[in-house]
């Protein structure tokens, strides 16, 4: 069904919105998803049902019919399908603690970058903070070569 593609180092430049599948943390800012946009996103539409068990359950909704499911599932990895978002997260999480990068120093890291982003963009003064994802690279590369799909990870 999906396919898997493989990292490319130069994937490294743009992890687009990689960081949302981060916990973000309440210091030292308060945030609306302490536990990450994409976490908590996913706990509210089957966080125990696989990835594609709940996009089948979209079929009439979200797709017109199962081509339709299926040409969207080439973009993903058949590991991905075939695991529950909760299942999801434990391997990052598992990644992040075999590279010994901890998660409050991830989550306090994008806390304050997640903030300066917002404040700029209020105040008209420049959009993307390009550190963002810094901190990140080492574990979407991990995660890519355990073959997860750039699309599930940052899409």
């Amino acid at each position: 069904m999906g396919a898997h593609v493989p990292f490319n180092s130069e994937e490294l430049n743009f992890l687009n919105n990689f960081y949302t599948r981060f916990q973000l943390g309440t210091e030292p800012y308060p945030q609306r998803y302490p536990e990450g946009l994409h976490r908590f996103t996913m706990r509210g539409c089957g966080w125990d049902k696989t990835t594609l068990a709940s996009l089948r359950e979209s079929l009439g909704d979200g797709f017109r019919d199962e081509a339709d499911l299926l040409d969207y599932c080439q973009a993903h990895s058949d590991k991905y399908l075939n695991q529950t978002p909760a299942e999801f997260y434990a391997e990052i999480d598992a990644v992040m603690g075999e590279l010994g990068i901890s998660t409050e120093v991830i989550a306090r890291h994008l806390n304050v970058k997640v903030h300066e982003q917002q404040t700029r963009s209020l105040d008209g003064s420049g959009p993307f903070v390009d550190d963002l994802n810094l901190p990140l690279r080492p574990i979407y590369q991990a995660l890519r070569e355990r073959g997860y799909n750039k699309k599930e990870l940052w899409g």
